[in-house]
């Protein structure tokens, strides 16, 4: 049996390599890890199961320096946003199989519209998903304060979109006070979604806050595809607060934006949202006082017009009170010495009935009809029994008296 040295094998597999990739030719893949060392960039390219997720193809990468000056100035702006880790990418490349360091990728050229156009399938595969699970209107359910004061704010310390948003809310017109925190996370890269997610969770578990704000400065279509993000948007339907998007775009909608509560075009257009929503509280506080104080002064006034006709009323009825007790003092004044005297004239008659009842039932009067009074000293005696047996009584008839002992 022949026996081969590893050397040997390589050669081999480099000959079949030249032989079968001639040319150049374009792969598309995903940026696992990228790092650049004295001027070349070196990358680890990758390709997952559509189904699972899962790297079923791995291989390294290499651009050398002259074609990675070229590939960076063909980019230009967006250099370092499509060639970061977990960017899809289109790739000229070349087959190069050393003995020594084995197979890799030399890179020669690279298509940008492919990463927009793959951005732009992922983007709208997660809104779908979104829209099937409901999640697209749940954070706009949620009914802002009448106030908003106590506010979380997520975003980078440097941001100029937080700085602009703080100095607006200190500075405002009205002098309205407003409490903010900074939950710092990237805002743009690979780190977005991880730092944005568990920064939305600490503040739905802080439970102290009545908004989040979600806030970066400008950026490129591509800078702010960070936030075309299914476990971000996901996060965000689930607060219990509403989540307002400050991204700083004029244009384009991120998925964020669209489940957000509330989506602005600028960090500022956030701070100038929260003075004009406490603005139009107290305009409506005002409001609501006006109408108070106009309906107090209407019923005061309409109090004041009863008043016065009750007093108007009481004070005819007094004066018809008034006229009518004179009127009949003014008869009392005649009637009464009449009835004065038709009183005396009758007690005169009744006093003369009494005197005449008088004489008939006196004494006297009635000895002279036969009757006879008993006495004991100075008592009358109307019954045997007011008598004992030798007691003095005295006996007076109309023509004398006759003393006698009790037996």
């Amino acid at each position: 049996m022949e026996v081969y040295s590893l050397y040997e094998l390589n050669q081999y597999i480099k000959q079949v390599v030249a032989l079968n990739f001639v040319d150049s030719l374009w792969i598309s893949c995903e940026i696992s890890q990228i790092s650049e060392s004295r001027g070349h960039c070196y990358l680890d390219l990758i390709e997952k199961d559509a189904d699972t997720n899962q790297v079923k193809a791995m291989i390294s990468a290499v651009m050398w320096f002259r074609e990675y000056q070229f590939i960076r100035k063909k980019l230009g702006p967006i250099a370092d946003k499509v060639l970061q880790d977990g960017m899809e990418v289109k790739l000229k490349v070349e087959v190069d199989f050393h003995e020594r360091f084995g197979i890799k990728l030399l890179i020669k050229d690279i298509d940008p519209s492919y990463t927009y156009g793959q951005l732009a399938i992922q983007r709208e595969q997660i809104i779908e998903r979104l829209r099937k699970e409901g999640r697209m209107e749940l954070n706009k359910a949620i009914y802002f304060p009448s106030v908003i004061q106590r506010c979380a704010i997520i975003s980078s310390h440097s941001a100029a979109g937080y700085q602009d948003l703080t100095q607006h809310l200190l500075k405002n017109d009205y002098g309205y006070s407003f409490h903010y925190d900074l939950f710092p996370a990237a805002m743009q890269g690979a780190r977005t979604e991880m730092e944005v997610v568990s920064q939305l969770r600490d503040i739905e578990e802080a439970s102290n806050y009545q908004i989040a704000i979600i806030t970066r400065g400008g950026g490129s279509k591509l800078d702010l595809s960070a936030f075309d993000s299914y476990a971000i948007a996901k996060q965000i339907s689930e607060m219990t607060i509403p989540v307002i998007t400050g991204i700083g775009h004029d244009i384009d909608l991120s998925i964020a934006d669209m489940v957000s509560a509330l989506s602005l075009k600028t960090p500022t257009a956030v701070a100038n949202f929260l003075v004009d929503h406490n603005a139009s509280y107290e305009s409506a506080l005002y409001d609501i006082a006006i109408q108070i104080k106009l309906a107090t002064q209407e019923r005061l006034k309409r109090i004041n017009e009863h008043l016065n006709q009750s007093m108007q009323l009481n004070e005819q009825v007094a004066k018809n009170r008034i006229g009518h007790t004179k009127d009949r003092l003014d008869r009392l004044a005649i009637d009464i010495p009449q009835l004065a005297k038709n009183r005396i004239k009758q007690m005169e008659r009744q006093l003369d009935n009494w005197e005449d009842i008088n004489r008939l039932i006196h004494p006297d009067n009635l000895l002279q009809k036969g009757y006879s009074i008993t006495m004991k000293g100075k008592m009358y005696i109307h019954a045997s029994s007011q008598l004992k047996k030798g007691d003095e009584i005295t006996t007076k008839f109309k023509d004398g008296t006759i003393s006698s002992t009790v037996n």
